[in-house]
């Protein structure tokens, strides 16, 4: 099969693909929405002509003039992993044709080389794999997610840690042979826990804790959200934390306070968190008007998937 044909071939599975994703929703747009093409022409400005891409994604608002936002796949079916040039490229031409209302999706039979998968985690591409039996895995998303500034720092001097690694090595070497390592283990982590803290409660109970798949998530969000506003999610209306914020108390029996500091904590400066015990979501008063809607949703999940969990400190 010469390679012309094949690449043919593999756009159409990959078509077929992102046609079913964009059905089932798994890209997170609405199917009426949405209008998917292959091999459309977009105008580069850089080179005033226009660049063909493998298969597009517009996403039509009700009565717009122009696409509100972009999808652009590139396809490829490797014998090996794909190089970084590939995907500088691919990067370059969406920039070509672009502004901040375009998407990368790469879609691939084989990996990414290691530069090329760090490059298109850090330019927010999405890679999607296809196997050989036609099955897509979303190995990257199309959102750069940055770490939690809320990164442990070390809890005790490096002094401290060294005298704690020495017992450790001691503990381990004079354990006979033959000894039930999982009793040994659990024994020793016991006692080691219980020499820095008071437990409160006796006990290894834990309540509430519930397996919460994807799906189930999705549904809870989708239920209070329609509950609020049912035109919200069909009508692509932009959600008012000011309105929103008094239904979602109301509902769930909770009190957010928007108007105060959080103070640091342990060296950390917390965005917001919640009180489960008094029943209140605290948002720091300082958060910029971009951070404050997704911190306060954020803190509103928590409460409402977590506001039934319990557990002794021992766990």
């Amino acid at each position: 099969m010469n390679t012309t044909l094949k690449g043919d071939l593999f756009e159409r599975r990959a078509y077929e693909i992102i046609q079913k994703a964009v059905v089932d929703q798994k890209l997170g747009l609405l199917p009426a929405n949405c209008r998917i093409f292959q091999k459309k022409a977009y105008h580069s400005k850089e080179r005033d002509s226009n660049i063909i891409f493998d298969l597009s994604i517009e996403v039509w608002l009700d009565d717009a003039e122009q696409f509100h936002l972009l999808y652009l796949i590139e396809c490829k079916d490797y014998s090996s992993p794909v190089p970084i040039n590939d995907v500088e490229k691919f990067v370059s031409h969406i920039r070509q044709v672009s502004g901040v209302n375009a998407k990368g999706v790469f879609v691939t039979t084989k990996p990414l080389q290691k530069a090329a998968l760090n490059y298109a985690r850090s330019q927010g591409v999405m890679l999607i794999e296809v196997s050989p039996e036609n099955k897509s895995n979303i190995i990257l998303h199309n959102k750069n997610r940055k770490g939690s500034q809320l990164i442990d720092t070390a809890v005790a001097p490096w002094t401290t840690q060294a005298d704690k690694i020495a017992e450790i090595n001691d503990t381990f070497n004079t354990i006979p042979s033959g000894s039930d390592w999982d009793e040994i283990i659990k024994t020793f982590l016991k006692a080691q826990l219980s020499s820095d803290f008071s437990w409160g409660q006796p006990g290894e109970e834990v309540i509430g804790l519930d397996r919460l798949s994807q799906q189930l998530i999705e549904e809870i969000t989708a239920n209070t959200i329609n509950d609020f506003d049912p035109s919200f999610l069909c009508n692509w209306k932009a959600l008012s934390m000011e309105s929103f914020i008094p239904y979602f108390e109301k509902r769930f029996d909770v009190k957010i306070i928007t108007n105060e500091t959080i103070p640091v904590y342990n060296g950390k400066k917390l965005n917001g968190y919640c009180d489960f015990e008094n029943k209140e979501i605290h948002i720091d008063k300082s958060l910029e008007t971009g951070q404050f809607p997704f911190v306060c949703a954020h803190e509103m999940g928590h409460f409402v998937l977590h506001m039934k969990l319990k557990m002794t400190q021992q766990v």
